[in-house]
């Protein structure tokens, strides 16, 4: 399978499913309130950080390794089984203490409920890297896709009935349940009653780097929103989420695609530094084209955003949101480096990296958090900044010009928006023509587009002619029918 097969099924997954999630956010955005989408968050952290325990980074063994028997599989499920029910008891029992400790009230209930997601994911996480590692995406997209038209039908018809902060919790329990359903469906494989210690010792080998490295990246990825929630309260930390999730929705829609197929594609050709090597750098080239005038644009429009999608209770998430989106542009780097690192069997040079961009992130947010929200987010973003500093030189240190390779696609996109964004800035006067804040987001989108795609016209862009020959062979193929 090609790696843009791959990717496109990848792709059809990602955005089918965050359209839906995103559509579905932005309703219960509009009828709750921060308060309730902090107190969610809040209960996530713990949720999160129990999966990413449970799962043991078994998963990623099998993606990766050569040869697994049945036997493997069976080790690595039974192990995530156990583990999941070890730490629901433990978490439901300990949910009143963790209420009063942090004087969340209610936060008991919610973290009662959302436990049983954990044993729900555990039960379909075996199949899901079989599916990964035997290429089968279009089974993986039609999951995602079912899963977010389920939870999000749920979570909505829940808030509409009054059920305020239960609605998200409801939206995440039924999104679990039809996981299984579907992926349990789509799967051949069954669990035997069989256990190797041997097996598991071998597993564990590869996993105990990719744990540690789970455990340093979630820490640097939630440091912001434990800080917020210890310091600022709970609706801050609600403001904070609505334009963290906006990022978080894009870097899955468009990001997370490239890792969750990269990885698999490089892993079978783990020997060949090439192809792997050349396929970073056309991956890289294509997402960049497409990914920079997106982030970079919305940065340019996001007052009129977030007003526009949330409504004006949430236009205090807008100056945070400006900063946070331009991240976007720096976590391309990662996303096609640390593929390359587990397919090749090399899980400690991405473990290096991010314990170097935690490093950062603890640093910088630490003492940033005094500046309230844009200065958390301000830290953010240094800290992917020099995260993909890092990744470049790991990677160019691998061999030799592949940095060069991967960033050239990059740059190029990167300098291209620079007209889109100054043309954008050019039309804030339009606000003294009195347009409303919907016709002033659509002009300046309109505007946006138009800009960037004549800078890419006039420069003679290879992708863009190719993408605009193929729309006019599109075009007359219908205009015959």
């Amino acid at each position: 399978m090609s790696i843009f097969h791959g990717v496109f099924w990848g792709y059809i997954e990602k955005w089918g499913n965050k359209v839906i999630s995103l559509l579905v956010f932005i309703v219960l955005a509009r009828l709750l309130e921060p308060e309730d989408f902090g107190l969610v968050v809040f209960a996530r952290l713990f949720i999160d950080y129990l999966e990413m325990l449970a799962g043991q980074g078994l998963d990623a063994t099998i993606i990766q390794r050569e040869k697994v028997t049945d036997t493997d599989l069976s080790t690595a499920f039974w192990i995530n089984i156990v583990l999941s029910l070890c730490l629901v008891i433990g978490i439901y029992t300990a949910s009143p203490f963790i209420e009063s400790l942090f004087s969340r009230e209610g936060i008991a209930g919610i973290l009662r409920a959302l436990i049983f997601v954990v044993v729900l994911n555990a039960l379909s996480r075996i199949q899901v890297a079989i599916l990964l590692r035997e290429q089968k995406f279009k089974e993986l997209s039609l999951r995602g896709l079912l899963m977010a038209l389920a939870g999000g039908s749920v979570g909505v018809y829940a808030a509409y009935q009054g059920y305020g902060v239960w609605s998200m919790v409801f939206q995440q329990i039924a999104s679990g349940l039809v996981a299984v359903v579907v992926l349990w469906a789509a799967s051949t494989w069954r669990p035997s009653f069989s256990f190797s210690f041997s097996a598991a010792k071998e597993m564990y080998g590869f996993a105990t780097k990719i744990i540690i490295d789970y455990h340093v990246s979630f820490f640097s990825k939630r440091l912001d929103e434990l800080l917020i929630v210890t310091f600022l309260g709970v609706t801050q930390l609600g403001i904070y989420s609505v334009a963290k999730r906006l990022l978080d929705v894009l870097v899955e829609m468009i990001y997370s695609t490239i890792n969750k197929v990269l990885m698999p594609l490089f892993s079978a050709k783990q020997k060949n530094i090439g192809f792997i090597i050349n396929g970073a750098s056309k991956t890289s080239l294509t997402v960049a084209a497409f990914s920079f005038p997106l982030f970079l644009g919305a940065a340019c429009v996001s007052d009129e955003l977030i007003s526009v999608l949330f409504t004006s209770k949430w236009d205090d998430a807008a100056s945070t949101f400006r900063i946070l989106i331009i991240s976007g542009v720096f976590l391309l780097m990662p996303h096609i480096v640390h593929p390359i690192f587990y397919s090749i069997g090399r899980p400690g040079l991405s473990l290096k990296l991010n314990v170097i961009r935690a490093g950062a992130s603890v640093l910088l947010i630490v003492l940033a958090y005094p500046y309230g929200l844009n200065g958390i987010a301000t830290a953010v973003l240094l800290s992917h900044i020099i995260g993909a500093v890092f990744d470049t030189r790991y990677l160019n240190s691998l061999v030799e010009g592949g940095a060069k390779l991967v960033m050239f696609g990059q740059m190029r996109y990167l300098s291209s928006c620079l007209p889109m964004i100054l043309f954008i800035i050019g039309l804030n006067s339009l606000d003294t023509l009195n347009l409303t804040t919907e016709y002033s987001l659509a002009v300046k989108v309109i505007a946006g587009i138009l800009v960037y795609g004549m800078t890419l016209f006039l420069s003679n862009d290879l992708l863009f002619k190719t993408v605009l020959s193929k729309t006019k062979l599109l075009l007359s193929f219908k205009k015959a029918e």
